[in-house]
């Protein structure tokens, strides 16, 4: 089957959603946020240190002010001998001006000192955990980091090998993916991966009306109780997508709420050739990964289903062992259930057979 790779992931559109719930937070997490997040963020690191800085020197002056204040008042025998003094009524309004201006800018300083670490924007972040000198590097590091802020508690993938051509000496095969998404975020959307799209690799094969496939089912929701609100946005596929080239590649802004998960399905089919390698592969770590093939053949034949569960593509020393098994008609069988399947990891499911005698083919 060639070199055919198709997954994942998508999220949702910018489409608006006008059933979205309305979110009740209330007005001071409003304020908050915009004071902490928008404002703040907007401060570089290196300022942050020198308002720091500040904040010490400050935090010093006004000490001293205390402190020489109650010596310079215990030495005086009366309030109103220190007022007769145009001198010292000068310097204490001069000194108070001064204690107010500085206490406004230690309050600031303390708020934005005071920040939390998952408050953070992934830039400061970013800027925490690595130098300044290569600024491409550190948006690779970004990139890769929100990447990993998504991941699959499960995935399945149902394989249904529907009729046999014997003039393209190929199957038609559909393919569903199931995925369960989660944001592990704390206090931010994930959106704007590269890696969210859906990415079909087919044969290159085709009848007449050199249609290669199509993608018929797109979709994915917020998995959320009726009590909470969510800031996951929906999107569905309005209409099948015809595949007439070797590669379908569809990309969705995504936006997962933080700390919420999502449903993400896919369904196609695809001309897959007799006895060639069928890929799989996870664009994010993935917990538990099942797939699971179906002889849904009218012609009644049996297939002969090839299985090398996930290895390593970036060594040459991985290798496991094949599984191959007989699917009768109507038959069912978990090709493969396994574990923690990563990026790195490739797989491959083999489907040959005799097919159907030419009067059962099924020429779509």
């Amino acid at each position: 089957m060639g070199n055919n790779n198709h997954q994942e992931e998508i999220a949702s559109s910018g489409k608006k959603d006008d059933n979205k719930p309305i979110s009740k937070t209330p007005l001071s997490e409003h304020v908050k946020k915009f004071l902490l997040l928008k404002f703040f963020s907007s401060f570089s690191l290196s300022q942050r240190k020198l308002l720091r800085i500040m904040f010490y020197a400050w935090f010093i002056w006004v000490v001293g002010f205390i402190i020489s204040a109650l010596y310079l008042l215990r030495k005086s025998e009366t309030l109103a001998e220190v007022a007769k003094d145009n001198f010292w009524i000068s310097f204490y309004a001069s000194a108070a001006e001064d204690a107010l201006f500085f206490i406004i800018l230690t309050a600031i300083v303390i708020l934005i000192s005071s920040r939390k670490p998952e408050e953070e924007t992934i830039d400061n972040k970013i800027s925490f955990l690595f130098n300044d000198e290569s600024l491409n590097a550190k948006q690779y590091a970004k990139r890769a980091i929100e990447r990993l802020a998504c991941y699959s508690p499960q995935s399945t993938v149902r394989i249904s090998v529907h009729s046999y051509n014997s003039k393209i000496d190929a199957f038609k095969v559909i393919t569903k993916w199931d995925f369960n998404l989660t944001n592990i975020y704390n206090n931010f959307a994930y959106e704007n991966d590269d890696s969210l799209h859906v990415d079909i690799d087919t044969d290159d094969i085709y009848l007449e009306d050199e249609i290669r496939g199509a993608l018929t089912h797109l979709q994915l929701c917020p998995i959320v109780s009726s009590k909470h609100t969510t800031n996951t946005r929906s999107y569905e596929l309005q209409n099948d997508e015809q595949i007439k080239s070797k590669f379908l590649k569809k990309k969705i802004h995504a936006s997962i709420g933080a700390n919420e998960a999502a449903k993400y399905e896919v369904e196609f089919w695809m001309w897959c050739k007799n006895g060639e390698p069928y890929h799989q592969w996870v664009r994010r770590f993935t917990e538990k990964y099942v797939i699971k093939v179906t002889n849904d053949m009218t012609c009644g034949k049996s297939i002969t289903v090839e299985c090398q569960p996930p290895f390593d593509k970036t060594s040459d020393i991985s290798d496991p062992e094949h599984r191959k098994i007989e699917l009768k008609p109507n038959q069912s069988e978990v090709i493969y259930s396994g574990t923690e399947m990563t990026p790195d990891d490739d797989m491959w499911i083999c489907i040959s057979g005799n097919g159907s005698t030419p009067e059962d083919n099924h020429k779509e």
